[in-house]
């Protein structure tokens, strides 16, 4: 029993060693996201440098909370500790349970979908039509998938007891059953969302078997299957959106017509395609534009109150204000600010704590997700949001850290962790 526990411990050390680090994600995102807004297809107004130039400090603030966690005080001899993480047989029995009632959920979702809206129309968005139709039981429906898809599989990846092998298999698949949903209503980057949680958990395995030849031309498979299907599927989005909308490439704005214009290059590459790049000219607005609308949205559209973490704490918030029916004013304002073009986290974080407030959140939002990530061998409740953290630094430049319902991920997981998983043969190095 030693013997496998100490073989268990040191393949989840070499894990980690291998896997990114939160820091080093963000900072990749921050770095392909600003390529796009400075060198991408677009040219914008800026509507305030200043505010522009602040985009980039709250990015800069949270970087170095994420790389100062480590020299925050906390207990360090309790970080070098490493457990062994395992789902005891009634969790395995409830996670079963959940991971069959996720599918029913899906199979439920899709006929009255198909019977709400008249059949499926991948590519389109219909999700403000198909919410104004929605039942008590397709709202539970979703909470169903996402418990039995999301939350079960941060779960299931953290056990490192060997076994459940079946179980973890069916939880790869639930995983991206929420993602289809919101595709399948025209989202976009659901699914995005998903691949990546799945990329995050797996990739230190996949990096252990690409070592062994005998595996090399299985994994590079799988993951060019993945990324060319969720490719495929985003692109596809991206063109049949534009085919929907009112506008071409060429009339694209942020706010007002003429404050976003395409690149000469980019304009004789429109001309001669004859509109065939469209969808890049979508794509990569969406990938540039946070740093110009934060500006504009700081200067005109500046909130008029704290909310006191409504937003960064929103599953909380809304799932109180469902039961209780207070609160509905933040419901209302929450909507309202998440809604429309991509800005960052850092206007979350003003509208949440005020200018002076979100400089310390930006900073030490990340120490905690640094804390997170040197704890996550000795705490459960650390492992289990680690993949999900991850995702949230990663588009944290373009978006607010709850992208993909990720803070009703998070917040499952640590529910289903508590109830399903154990901490044994604790190990000092």
């Amino acid at each position: 029993m030693i013997e496998r526990a100490n073989n268990t411990l040191q393949l989840n050390q070499r894990k980690t060693k291998q896997s990114m680090k939160v820091s080093q994600i963000f900072l990749f995102s921050a770095l392909f996201f600003s390529f796009f807004s400075l060198f991408g297809v677009y040219s914008y107004r800026v509507y305030s440098v200043a505010w522009f130039v602040m985009y980039y400090i709250y990015e800069l603030l949270f970087y170095f909370g994420l790389r100062s966690g480590i020299i925050v005080i906390g207990d360090r001899k309790n970080v070098r500790k490493q457990c062994i993480y395992r789902i005891h047989n009634n969790g395995a029995t409830l996670l079963w349970v959940l991971c069959c009632l996720a599918i029913a959920s899906f199979v439920f979702f899709l006929c009255y979908y198909i019977s709400t809206m008249g059949g499926l129309s991948f590519g389109t968005y219909t999700a403000d039509v198909f919410s104004g139709k929605r039942t008590i039981v397709d709202k539970i429906a979703l909470v169903v998938m996402q418990i039995g898809g999301d939350a079960a599989f941060l779960v299931l990846a953290i056990d490192n007891s060997g076994e459940y092998k079946a179980l973890k298999r069916l939880s790869c698949i639930t995983l991206f059953l929420p993602g289809i949903r919101y595709t399948l209503m025209g989202a976009r980057f659901a699914l995005a969302v998903e691949f990546l949680m799945l990329l995050f958990v797996k990739w230190p395995d996949l990096k252990n078997k690409i070592k062994s030849s005998a595996h090399i031309k299985k994994t590079k498979r799988l993951i060019i299957c993945m990324a060319f299907i969720i490719g495929i599927v985003f692109l596809y989005l991206f063109a049949t959106r534009m085919k929907a909308a009112s506008y071409t490439a060429l009339e694209r704005k942020a706010f007002i017509i003429g404050d976003m214009k395409l690149k000469p290059v980019w304009m004789r590459l429109y001309d001669v395609s004859g509109g065939k790049i469209e969808f890049l000219c979508s794509l990569s607005d969406y990938l540039a534009e946070s740093p110009y609308i934060f500006a504009y949205s700081c200067k005109y559209k500046m909130p008029d109150r704290i909310l006191f973490g409504a937003l960064l704490f929103r599953a909380v918030f809304q799932i109180v204000n469902n039961l209780t029916g207070l609160g509905l004013e933040y419901a209302n304002l929450l909507e309202h600010l998440a809604s429309g073009q991509y800005n960052g986290f850092a206007y979350s974080l003003i509208a949440d704590f005020g200018i002076v407030g979100s400089f310390f959140a930006a900073y030490f939002i990340g120490v905690l997700f640094s804390k997170i990530e040197r704890n996550i061998g000795n705490n459960k409740y650390c492992a289990v949001a680690y993949p999900a953290i991850k995702v949230s630094c990663f588009f944290a430049p373009i978006f607010y850290f709850y992208v993909g319902r990720i803070d009703y991920t998070i917040l499952f997981a640590l529910i289903l962790a508590g109830l399903c998983l154990t901490k044994r043969n604790v190990i000092d190095e």
